[in-house]
């Protein structure tokens, strides 16, 4: 399959992103409590098929502009939401900056709600492709709803943190963390995360493409509300909670489901992922060695084998 170039993106991004706001859907959902969640959709003519894509930590719809463009080439209709919290989605702390949630299962409905209202309505089985932390949300619904996706595909899946201290001192510094924002009654930064800073790509440990990179930190300036720094102490403990229940519901899970690993990630933890697709029926687990985090902001030779894998999984 041909999907964009680095060049071709560089030359095309105009055209791509006129495209988008002409013709792709935006609109808001209100959650059944009252939260605004963006979403997104195109369904090109005669589509026979939709993928719903679950985005990753602090990403947009936006951000997979190209990758809505290059899918509906192929006569595929796309659907995303903004998970809460992120994106062009409402916000759910006082301080915008903070990737701040109670409960995974939160996420989980919300995504629920836009496939039963936006998506179902026009394709009853889509496909559900889902990256880094959309990954655990998607399985998490795949397990409350088995019957609502046809196929699942997960890209550089959080289904394993990486904790920079030890496991001991990382329970005793979020047991404090938690302690001190239930005094404070507010949520606070988990030890070491700040307010949304651009890092320079020579320090960026999620792709090896300056291209889509620049693209993406270009979008979030045009784009400021989408910005978004690091998580708190109560989104930690919720994602800790939401990946212990995912594993033991792991040997449950028996969707045809294709997960594809990040060979050199340096943000999730690869091991506790093959560990619990493993325990997954009919699941695999496909390495894409030498790729960073982003396999869909790669470089050509990393997002062209991670596509290439999706949709001969999705199509076979």
């Amino acid at each position: 399959m041909n999907w964009l170039s680095e060049q071709e993106l560089l030359s095309k991004q105009p055209i791509i992103s006129s495209w988008f706001l002409e013709h792709v859907q935006q609109d808001v959902l209100h959650s059944k409590e009252g939260i605004k969640l963006a979403y997104a959709f195109y369904i090109p003519d005669n589509a026979k098929q939709a993928i719903v894509i679950s985005a990753g930590r602090v990403e947009s719809y936006l951000k997979y502009d190209a990758l809505f463009y290059e899918l509906a080439q192929r006569g595929i209709a796309v659907f995303s939401c903004d998970h809460r919290g992120q994106g062009l989605s409402q916000r759910i702390s006082p301080n915008r900056m903070h990737g701040h949630i109670l409960d995974f299962a939160t996420y989980r409905d919300d995504l629920a709600e836009f496939i039963q209202e936006i998506v179902q309505p026009r394709f009853a089985q889509p496909w559900l492709l889902c990256h880094s932390m959309g990954s655990a949300i998607g399985l998490m619904l795949v397990q409350q709803q088995p019957s609502w996706f046809a196929k699942v595909a997960l890209t550089a899946p959080m289904l394993g943190l990486k904790a920079p201290l030890p496991e001991w001192l990382t329970k005793l510094v979020l047991a404090l963390g938690l302690m001190g924002s239930n005094l404070l009654q507010k949520p606070l930064y988990f030890l070491g995360q700040k307010a949304y800073l651009p890092e320079p790509f020579a320090d960026n440990k999620l792709t090896h493409s300056q291209t889509r990179y620049d693209i993406f930190r270009q979008q979030q300036q045009a784009f400021p509300e989408t910005q978004l720094g690091g998580v708190t102490y109560a989104w930690v403990a919720a994602a800790i909670q939401a990946l212990y229940t995912l594993e033991k519901q792991a040997p449950h899970t028996d969707i045809p489901l294709l997960c594809i690993s990040a060979g050199a990630d340096k943000i999730v933890d690869n091991k506790a992922q093959q560990r619990i697709v493993n325990l997954m029926p009919n699941a695999s687990w496909h390495s894409i060695d030498g790729a960073y985090h982003e396999l869909l902001f790669e470089t050509d030779v990393y997002r062209n084998a991670t596509l290439d894998a999706v949709m001969t999984f999705f199509e076979e």
